[in-house]
This record gives C-alpha cells, structure tokens and sequence, in this order.
C-alpha cells in the first residue's frame, strides 16, 4: 500500500510483467506456460544428437542418474501434482516414488549404494530433507520442523549429512550432521554464505558454491581448509554444477540457444567442452551417467503465455 507502504501478496500465481489501469483498480498480468524435458546428449560424441526420455504431457526436471546403474531418479508433475519418479531401463519401469503434498521438491540425491534417495522438500516458507528407501518406498525427515533445508546430500560416513540450511542471503550455513533413528545425534558448521553443494566420495571433498561470491570451492572436512576451484562457476549459475569421479561438470550459461558442457580435472586445471546442447535449457539442473558417457538435462519442450487479470478491492476495514 502507497499509504503506509504495506506489501501484500495477492495470491495470483503464475504471474509476471504486471501492467495497472490508470483508470481503474484492474491490473493485467502475463501467465507463463512452460513445459520441461529430460533429454540425454551423449558425451564426447561427434554429432551431439539428443535423445527424449521418459516423455509426457507433464513437466520433468530435477533429474539424477544412479551412481551404480542406468536408474533415473527424476520430478515430474505428470500425474497431476509434483512427485519424485524413478525410470528403471532395466525393467522398463517408471513409477512415483512419492505421494508428497508438498509444493515443492528438488534436488533429488542418491545414496552411494543406489539403495536410498534424498529430496528436498519445500513448503510455503521452510524446507525440510527427506530419505526415501526405494525398495519400500517408504519415507523418513531427516531434519528438525523449525530447520530450513535448501539443499542435502549424503555425508562422508554412513548415517551422516551435509545440507545448506537458513534463509536467503549470507545467514545460510553448511552444516554436517548425523541421524540415528530419526533423531539428530551431532552437528557441526562447516561454512557459512553457501548457496549450493555436491560431495565428491572420490575424494572425500565438499565442493559448494558461495552467496556474495562468484566461484567454486572445495573444503576438506578434516581440516575446515577452503580451496577455490575454478571462477567459471558463479552464483546465478547455482544449480547448472556437479562434481563425479573427481572431476567438475558444468554447464555455461546461456539463456536461450545451444549451450556448452565442461568437464574440468581440479588437479591439472585441464577445463575442456565435453558435449553442446542443441536445445534451450529450462533448469540447470542435469546430471551424468555413472559411466561418464551421457548428461541428462531439462530442455524446453514448450513455451507459450496467457494474459491474465485481477480487481483490486479496497479493504472498508483498513
């Protein structure tokens, strides 16, 4: 509100561009519609085709390889509300892990073993860490009700996690916790100002990424010691980053159009492009294959916009 400089949320969504009448209390706003893919390009390949997976009427995104197998762990909205699926090549299976109410859920993580998954799961305003056992498809919260997660990945030591935990901006920590039948037996920070992470059991390193600068970074555990990685990296390019076998992907960011995929060796700095992206990119979010011999990424299958519009009223009472 002009008056008293109140900010109200109107509770219209998916909104963006709004446009106010001068001469009424009507405003005008843009709906986007966007619908996502996973799509694998090989690496190292000479014609960099791409190749459709698990295809739907939905949207897909979010996705993760198996660190063992072919098994695709992904988030789909295609049988009416967002869940957590798996797409098994070797039985020709796709399947909802889930049957979350929560509005959101990302960064799907596997256990070394291949035998659990971790997904993060945000609610209007926190976020909590969650493990699902895929044999039973059943589900345990690893992180306390009042604790918001942003992201979480499997730690160096069985029954240990590392997550980003805190609100926006430098108040986010990193921390590395363990929990033993469903409650949290220790914790420690690790680093503060994080925005996004990946452990490398290769190395027993963590790689992240930080808030207020640009960069990759690692920290060995044992030590607290912080290394910089790389400056390819930067914090509006979050997600688009993974480390496996000792070795970084990440995608350049581009924002519409074919873009490049790197695979760079911290240790001789050799940085080199690996695969290109015939397609536009609707999520940095992608992954590699276990054998290094494909990335799966979330390409735009479809995009349109409606025009939408809203009268505000006058609230008598205030």
């Amino acid at each position: 509100m002009v008056e008293d400089s109140r900010i109200e949320a109107l509770g219209v969504q998916p909104a963006e561009f709004p446009s106010a009448s001068r001469a009424s209390d009507t405003v005008v706003y843009e709906i986007p519609r966007l619908r996502t893919q996973l799509a694998t390009v090989a690496l190292d390949a000479v014609d960099g085709q791409r190749r459709d997976l698990v295809p739907s009427t939905g949207s897909d995104g979010a996705p993760a390889f198996s660190p063992i197998d072919d098994r695709l762990a992904f988030v789909s909205d295609r049988s009416g509300a967002q869940q957590l699926w798996l797409s098994d090549p070797s039985s020709a299976e796709t399947y909802a892990l889930t049957e979350s109410d929560e509005p959101t859920l990302r960064y799907p993580v596997w256990r070394p073993d291949g035998a659990r998954l971790l997904i993060t799961a945000r609610g209007a305003s926190i976020g909590r860490l969650i493990e699902i056992d895929i044999a039973t498809r059943t589900r345990r919260v690893l992180t306390a009700a009042d604790e918001d997660v942003r992201y979480g990945i499997y730690g160096p030591k069985p029954g240990s996690y590392v997550a980003v935990v805190g609100g926006s901006g430098q108040g986010r920590e990193l921390i590395e916790f363990e929990n033993t039948k469903g409650a949290e037996t220790s914790r420690r920070v690790l680093a503060r100002d994080v925005g996004r992470i990946d452990y490398d059991h290769a190395d027993a390193t963590v790689y992240f990424t930080k808030i207020a600068e640009a960069g990759l970074f690692k920290l060995d555990p044992r030590s607290g010691v912080e290394t910089l990685v790389t400056r390819e990296v930067n914090p509006a390019h979050l997600d688009g980053w993974l480390v496996l076998a000792g070795h970084v992907f990440y995608i350049e960011a581009q924002a519409i159009g074919p873009s490049n995929v790197h695979e760079l060796d911290p240790v001789t700095a050799d940085d080199r492009v690996v695969a290109t992206i015939p397609d536009s990119i609707a999520d940095f979010n992608f992954s590699v294959s276990h054998d290094r011999k494909q990335i799966v990424v979330v390409r735009v299958a479809a995009q349109d916009t409606d025009v939408g519009a809203v009268t505000l009223r006058r609230d008598s009472a205030g």
